[in-house]
């Protein structure tokens, strides 16, 4: 019974949700997460909602969506200062903007390797952002260690030139 009001109000409102998430975030997968945050705040409080389909509900369950993309807000910019002091400690001579604009940075690298062909894409990340050896992702993917090395050069290349594309 629970678990059937709690689908149905998940389906009747969570456009309305993602919206109101939307605005305070600008991220789509954070919108996301403030949805089913919101939904995991609601579950206690379930069986105080009578109506599904009505107004008061929808406002509701968006003031609550809101706050826990407010929330989520507020731990994504306390992550960001984390990353900065941490940098700043680790390169005293940056400047706090230095550290934002190489975090640019790398985050447009990291979007670029999101768009990527899969077999590139995968065979980067392994090697770079998890730190396999090119041996172990030749064997994970049951692959040559030559074909590896083939895709690990393809996708630098690749970063390299859309980068180049983006004038960065």
């Amino acid at each position: 019974m629970r678990r059937k009001k709690l689908e149905t109000l998940y389906f009747l409102h969570r456009d309305y949700m993602f919206t109101e998430a939307f605005d305070v975030l600008r991220d789509h997968s954070l919108a996301e997460d403030a949805v089913n945050e919101a939904f995991v705040h609601i579950i206690p409080h379930i069986n105080k909602i009578e109506e599904d389909g009505s107004f008061y509900t929808r406002n509701f369950l968006c003031v609550v969506c809101r706050n826990a993309a407010i929330d989520i807000y507020r731990r994504q910019k306390r992550e960001d200062v984390a990353v900065i002091k941490a940098a700043h400690s680790q390169f005293p001579d940056e400047t706090p903007e230095d550290i934002l604009i190489t975090r640019e940075s790398l985050q447009e690298i990291l979007d670029i390797i999101n768009d990527m062909n899969p077999k590139y894409r995968d065979v980067i990340l392994m090697n770079k952002i998890y730190n396999i050896r090119q041996r172990e992702i030749a064997s994970m993917l049951h692959i040559s260690e030559d074909a590896v090395k083939k895709r690990l050069q393809r996708a630098r290349a690749e970063i390299k030139a859309q980068l180049q594309r983006r004038g960065k």
